[in-house]
């Protein structure tokens, strides 16, 4: 038999290329066997080289000319021998198989309607259904670049969702389906928006704890670079998710001063306080905040359906001793109670709380009688990333939401967690002045004080969650 070499291989692959559908069992047998068969080595290669070129010859043959399977076992053991699992990896599925020389790994299994991509950091696979990718897509015709919405598919669950072909680069996986329909996704799209995603992406999330917060510079960012600049602004909020909190210094010491810095980060919250609010013994409001008395870490508005999304707080003015602010690091608080006691974890995560808000009418404003369910903290589902903390020993209501029979391993979990919170090693406590303002994260870090003497004026207000998580996104910070 005449030696046939690799070009002779590839014209006839590039035959079954341009006409897949016209070829026939006896023409893929003909190309397998005419990959196995080239016997003309380059000198300079290794034979492990000439084995693995001629190995994707073959599997490029099988996968243009649609191949039913049959090689399946051999395929693969062929690869095992020749690379030890190399770069060039090729899953056949029996059906249509593509694989990726260079970039993220890609195989199709028709029979599930899966496609198998590897698009996180550790490789690990991804099982992405057809049905989801069509449903995703991003053509024109399927969504509206102008507005960034989606454009309905009432007829989804209708279409033959089985690709006609699948292609990959580095960069891109291209779809083409059997009604024609083409789309097309890039594979740091598909690593940030499929399941199970992840809650912080740009910005990875630092717990902390005394030692840890005290370790290093605290997040902080002069007033001028937080409102004059872009890259000063995406600090602050940087700070935010990074940390839970963050410092505006050398802001003017005053109420306009927090204004000016909690309007660079978002539009103030109205809430039954108002927008921006002072706080100071004299003004004897129906809360343990307008005392001179010490308060323990809590979150604010844990009786509103959706709490503020930020606190702000400014020390303008205090002519007596103690008032140092306390900061507590919910997150790390229930990861410590986590590793300690994985079933009051799972307690405190499954358990709804009742919290509460009662004040009557007072000062022309109207009676309130507020209130709200939800566990102390949230999860992501399919992560198990921390997303939401609630707690305010103050305002937890009668406990209507769980069996009595349920009662000790609630407590138990509970006063766990409350524990934990109030160590010294959990606590970070810090002296404010007038022109610090400090920003925190009401749906992870608690604050509290010290008790105090004499005068003290605090200025503040809240923030909307919404507006300032859209605004880090838009920053590229989550």
């Amino acid at each position: 038999m005449k030696s046939i070499n690799i070009s002779t291989i590839s014209r006839s692959v590039h035959v079954l290329l341009a006409q897949p559908a016209k070829a026939a069992p006896h023409q893929i047998k003909l190309i397998h066997h005419l990959a196995a068969q080239q016997q003309a080595p380059i000198h300079h290669q290794s034979q492990q080289q000439q084995q693995q070129q001629q190995y994707r010859q073959k599997r490029l043959a099988c996968n243009t000319a649609l191949c039913s399977g049959k090689c399946k076992k051999s395929a693969r053991r062929q690869l095992e021998a020749v690379s030890g699992g190399s770069p060039v990896s090729h899953k056949h599925t029996g059906n249509v198989a593509h694989a990726v020389e260079h970039g993220p790994e890609v195989s199709r299994h028709d029979l599930d309607q899966i496609l198998e991509v590897s698009i996180s950091p550790d490789g690990q696979l991804a099982r992405i259904p057809y049905m989801w990718l069509r449903d995703h897509c991003r053509s024109k015709r399927c969504f509206n670049h102008n507005t960034q919405q989606k454009i309905p598919d009432l007829q989804l669950l209708e279409r033959d969702l089985t690709p006609q072909s699948v292609l990959a680069d580095d960069k891109n996986l291209s779809i083409k389906w059997r009604d024609g329909h083409e789309t097309q996704y890039s594979f740091d799209w598909l690593a940030e928006h499929f399941y199970p995603g992840q809650f912080s992406k740009r910005t990875k999330r630092a717990m902390w704890d005394k030692k840890k917060i005290n370790s290093g510079p605290l997040p902080a960012v002069p007033f001028e670079y937080h409102m004059n600049s872009e890259e000063g602004l995406r600090q602050s909020l940087q700070n935010l998710v990074k940390y839970g909190f963050t410092m505006v210094t050398e802001a003017p010491p005053t109420a306009e001063g927090t204004r000016q810095a909690s309007e660079r980060v978002s539009p103030i919250q109205e809430s039954m306080y108002g927008g921006l609010w002072t706080v100071s013994p004299a003004m004897g409001n129906n809360d343990t905040a307008y005392t001179h008395e010490g308060l323990g870490a809590h979150t604010d508005n844990t009786y509103l359906s959706s709490p503020a999304g930020i606190e702000v707080f400014h020390l303008l003015e205090h002519d007596g001793t103690g008032g140092e602010s306390l900061l507590v690091d919910g997150f790390n608080a229930v990861d410590t109670v986590r590793q300690e006691d994985p079933e009051a974890y799972q307690t405190l995560r499954d358990t709804l709380i009742p919290f509460e808000y009662m004040a009557t009418a007072a000062d022309g404003k109207p009676p309130y009688l507020l209130k709200a369910y939800s566990p102390i903290f949230t999860e992501h589902p399919g992560t198990g990333e921390l997303l939401t903390f609630r707690f305010n020993a103050y305002d937890r209501g009668t406990l209507d939401t769980v069996e009595p029979s349920q009662l000790p391993k609630f407590y138990k979990a509970y006063q766990h967690l409350s524990q934990v919170i109030s160590r010294p090693e959990s606590e970070f406590w810090y002296k404010l002045s007038p022109g610090t303002v400090l920003l925190v994260d009401n749906w992870r870090v608690m604050h509290g004080r010290g008790a105090f003497t004499g005068f003290r004026l605090l200025s503040g207000c809240y923030l909307s969650r919404d507006e300032w998580v859209s605004e880090a996104r838009r920053a590229g910070v989550l």
